[in-house]
This record gives C-alpha cells, sequence and structure tokens, in this order.
C-alpha cells in the first residue's frame, strides 16, 4: 500500500486517499456520520483528480497563510527584515560629528602621523607597504603609529 504524502489538510478536507499500485487498486477512506471509517474503491482517473484537488486546496492554504502573515507585518518587523536598515537623523547627525571631529583631530598631527595613519586606516596599506614607502622598519611604522593613536585618543576625549 502506498499512501500519499501526509499533507496539511483543510479542516473541511473528511478524507483520506491510499494507492495499491501493485494490484492497481485505489481507495478513498473517510468516517461516516456515525463515526465509523468507510473505504470506498475509486478508479485511477478519480485518486488523480482528488489528488491534484489536493494539491490544489494545500496551495490555497499556504497563500492564505503567507497573505495573513504579511498583513501582519508592521513597520517595527518591517524594519527588522530590512537588509540595509534605514538611520535615524539623530544617529546621521552625531555619525557627521564624530567623523568631523576625527578628521579635525588627524589634521593636527604632525606630518610623518598623519601620512602614516592615512595610510594605513583609509588606504588599507599594511606596515610593511608604508615601512618600503617611507624607506623607514616597521618598527618605526608601529611606533609612529601607536603614539598617533594616543594622540587621537587625547584630542578626541577634549
Amino acid at each position: 500500500m502506498k499512501e500519499n504524502p501526509k499533507r496539511r489538510k483543510h479542516k473541511d478536507n473528511p478524507y483520506k486517499l491510499m494507492n495499491y499500485e501493485e494490484e492497481k487498486e485505489y481507495l478513498v477512506e473517510f468516517k461516516d456520520g456515525k463515526g465509523e471509517i468507510q473505504r470506498i474503491h475509486i478508479s485511477k482517473r478519480i485518486y488523480e483528480e482528488m489528488d491534484t484537488f489536493e494539491k490544489l486546496d494545500l496551495k490555497e492554504l499556504n497563500e492564505y497563510d503567507r497573505h495573513i502573515e504579511h498583513s501582519f507585518l508592521y513597520e517595527e518587523q518591517l524594519m527588522k527584515r530590512a537588509r540595509k536598515k534605514q538611520k535615524s537623523v539623530e544617529s546621521l547627525v552625531s555619525e557627521h560629528i564624530e567623523i568631523e571631529n576625527i578628521r579635525k583631530a588627524i589634521i593636527d598631527l604632525p606630518n610623518s602621523q598623519k601620512e602614516r595613519i592615512i595610510d594605513y586606516y583609509f588606504y588599507g596599506m599594511t606596515q610593511k607597504e608604508i615601512a618600503n614607502k617611507y624607506n623607514i622598519s616597521i618598527r618605526a611604522v608601529q611606533y609612529t603609529l601607536n603614539t598617533a593613536l594616543r594622540k587621537l585618543k587625547q584630542n578626541l576625549k577634549k
């Protein structure tokens, strides 16, 4: 006996389809008015039509569920699902102020520190590339970057 795959059914769908392929026998099982299980033999064509109906019914149930889900989505849930979330005006303004403060603090650094900070953090150069660019040791680059970062922190705390 081959039963159809277990499918979610509408509450008003009282029957269950069964298929005995080796014997070419097709059955519909349901409970009658007294609650007793009844089995009726049906033709293959009727079986296929009822199977198609079950699939269409399942499709409608899924579409309905998706519609209900969408109708209950509110702005907050949509914002949580958004890929690129929109920033609030306050966060944009504070971000702009922070960037401006960092820019001013970098401008106030000595030229060697300023150039190496820009190369390392903004142009993505490695310490070795910076050392080759200025013909200095990697240790000197590390020292310059550490000193520059300390000065930036001090200036930004003010």
